[in-house]
Formats: structure tokens, C-alpha cells, sequence
């Protein structure tokens, strides 16, 4: 019976002709009406069946075939626990609705995606890109650094354009700032200047479907346009998503970090209206101290700080004007800041601060009992 089922299901999906590149639902070169109302029949009888492989192939037809009207019933498929089997098989039927839904571009109800966070949390992050504004209380509560980057991205690039209540005050309670401090004791040119950048790796795995169940997909986020990437996020660093077939590689950038805290601080300067470059408030700074005796160097540590501190209260001003931040929120709000000291003293004759109030402090290059000057080279911005 299984096989029988298998067969005429496939039957009627290759029966559907020039159907596009994989993933795609039926459109130039599309079945005869009979076919789709065949199609249509089929996929609703089996939607409606008990077993888990025939609601699983149900959910395939209506997504293989674009049938719209049925996305109702493969909602439904996503909170079902009435199956014959649990476990695997209960768990490929909610994949294989997923994966209908998205090729229906349907609107799923918020509640109906967030249990399946864990199962398959890409896919349930492509459906609630459907509607950021009204998922906008979902997907904050998503939005964690536990993340992988394509998938914080994502997440935060759909929180910034639905302006949502919340997310102001999530990444500033979230925003590590460190500046990177030179501390010399003359002045003059140093030639130090920030730059670099880092790398992105990548990583493939393959999508599996159990025996007896349809050939549903599996997708992935990716910060990288790759050939036949769909946008999913747009932003100033769009997200995509890929979809793979079972048996075929599905490529991720999953190994590809990105600088979270200057993300965060564009994401701010996105709500503001404005963009990173023309914010006071940094992520990352470079600064060069000169330091003649330990109060002088006390002195220009503070300035530093003091000066992130009203870049901090000036946004912090802006954001509750523009009620995106409510006063409570923003009473409980400070600026975390770190100066890491990187001493190039030529004469160590006091040693730098290790505290500060207000701020922390990081030693690096050497200290006060250092032999050499400049015994560690300054670090490159990571941007």
C-alpha cells in the first residue's frame, strides 16, 4: 500500500512538466487544470489521513503543486500529534510541512512556528520573515548571541525594519564596547592605523528523509548570494536562504562570524534613521594616549571614557524620543565599556592603570616591567 502511495504521488508531481529549478512551485509550463484538480484531491485526501507518510506526501503535493488553498490543512500538520507514529516520523511530517509552506510563501500564525524553533529553526525564522511586524514579539524572543551569525543577522535585520518595541533596549543591554588604547610617553607619528578584517568559513551537511516519506527539502541562512539563494532579510547585510533536496549539499556560512557589537550598533543607527558612520557611538575604537606620569595617564583614560559615556546617553536620548526605548528601560541601561592598554611606553617608569571607575581594564603589550617597548604589535580593527 505504502509503495503504491509512493509511486502515485510521484506520478502525479513528475506528471507536472517544466516545473522550474528545484524548490519552486509550478508556474511556466504548468499541469493541465485536470492534472492540478487531480493534484488538488490528492493532496487533500491525504492531508487528512491518519498515517504519517500520507499527511507528510499530502503536505509535498500541495507545496510541489503551489496549492494555495491548502495551506490551512498543512498548517495544521505543524501542531498534529494525532499520527498513528511519534517520534521521527511525527517530526519528518512537521519538515515536510515546513518545507510546503515556504514554497507557498503562507502566513503562518507565530504561535504555530515557535515550537518548532528547536526542530528546525531556519525554516521557522523564513516563515516569520513573512510578516516582521506582526512577528515581531516572536522574533525578538528568538533574537540570542547563542545564534549562528547568518541566523542573528537575519533575525535582527526583520527586528530593524518592523522598528519593533524591544529590540532598542535588547542590543544596547547587549553592546560590548572596547577601545583599543596606545599608550606612549612622547608624542609623534606612529603609523598605526586600524584596519584588516576577518575570514568566513563555510560548511555543507545533507539533508536525509526517512524511507517511505517525500522528498521534502532542508534550508539553510546565508549571508553569501549564493546561485539560487532566495532574500530572506534585507538590510544592510542581507540574509538568504538556500533550500536542498535529500541527498544534495545544503551550504551554510555557519562557520562565518561576524563583529556582533558593530552590528548592533548599526542596527541602532537603522532605527535612528542614520547610519553607523555618523553615529558618536562606537563598538570599536582606536585611540593613542601620551602618558608623562600616572595622573596625566589617569586623566586621558578618563576622557575616553567620559566621552563614550555621553555618546551612550546621547542615543540613549534619541532612541526614548523617538519612542523606541522607554524611560524605564533606559534607566537601567549603562555603557559597558573596556579600554584595553597597549603599552608602548619607551621609559616604564609607573605602571598603567588596572582600574578604573566606570570602565574595565585590559593590559596588553607588555606592562611596567616590560624590557622592550613595543614588545607586541598593535592589533588591526576587526570591522
Amino acid at each position: 500500500m505504502r509503495k503504491l502511495l509512493v509511486c502515485a504521488a510521484l506520478a502525479l508531481v513528475a506528471a507536472a512538466g517544466a516545473a522550474g529549478q528545484e524548490g519552486a512551485a509550478p508556474r511556466a509550463g504548468a499541469p493541465p487544470s485536470a492534472l492540478l484538480e487531480d493534484a488538488g484531491a490528492e493532496a487533500a485526501r491525504l492531508l487528512r489521513a491518519r498515517g504519517s507518510r500520507e499527511r507528510a506526501w499530502g503536505a509535498y503535493l500541495a507545496g510541489a503543486y503551489g496549492l494555495k488553498e491548502h495551506a490551512p490543512l498543512v498548517v495544521a500538520l505543524l501542531e498534529d500529534a494525532d499520527g498513528a507514529a511519534g517520534g521521527w516520523e511525527e517530526s519528518s511530517v512537521k519538515r515536510a510541512a515546513l518545507d510546503a509552506l515556504i514554497r507557498l510563501d503562507a502566513d503562518v500564525p507565530p504561535e504555530k512556528l515557535l515550537p518548532l524553533y528547536q526542530l528546525a529553526p531556519d525554516e521557522t525564522v523564513i516563515l516569520l520573515a513573512h510578516a516582521p511586524e506582526r512577528n515581531a514579539g516572536a522574533l525578538l524572543t528568538l533574537f540570542a548571541d547563542e545564534m549562528p551569525s547568518a541566523r542573528w543577522v537575519a533575525v535582527g535585520n526583520l527586528l530593524a525594519e518592523a522598528l519593533a518595541k524591544g529590540f532598542a533596549a535588547r542590543l544596547l543591554a547587549g553592546l560590548e564596547m572596547r577601545a583599543s588604547v596606545y599608550v606612549y610617553d612622547r608624542e609623534g607619528e606612529r603609523g598605526f592605523n586600524g584596519g584588516g578584517g576577518h575570514g568566513c568559513g563555510g560548511s555543507s551537511h545533507f539533508a536525509l528523509v526517512p524511507d517511505g516519506f517525500p522528498p521534502f527539502g532542508r534550508y539553510a541562512l546565508t549571508t553569501t548570494p549564493l546561485r539560487g539563494a532566495v532574500v530572506v532579510a534585507r538590510g544592510r547585510h542581507t540574509v538568504y536562504y538556500v533550500r536542498a533536496g535529500p541527498g544534495r549539499g545544503l551550504a551554510a556560512d555557519s562557520g562565518c562570524e561576524v563583529e556582533r557589537d558593530a552590528f548592533r550598533v548599526e542596527y541602532l543607527a537603522e532605527l535612528l534613521r542614520t547610519t553607523a558612520e555618523r553615529f558618536e557611538l562606537e563598538a570599536r575604537s582606536f585611540h593613542e594616549v601620551v602618558c608623562r606620569d600616572e595622573r596625566q595617564c589617569r586623566r586621558a583614560l578618563a576622557d575616553l571614557r567620559d566621552e563614550a559615556a555621553r555618546a551612550y546617553a546621547a542615543v540613549l536620548g534619541s532612541l526614548v524620543g523617538a519612542e523606541l526605548l522607554g524611560a524605564d528601560e533606559a534607566s537601567g541601561l549603562k555603557p559597558d565599556l573596556t579600554l584595553v592598554l597597549y603599552d608602548y611606553r619607551e621609559r616604564k617608569t609607573f605602571p598603567l592603570p588596572e582600574m578604573l571607575d566606570g570602565v574595565k581594564i585590559e593590559l596588553v603589550g607588555g606592562g611596567a616591567n616590560a624590557d622592550e617597548p613595543g614588545d607586541t604589535p598593535p592589533p588591526t580593527a576587526r570591522l
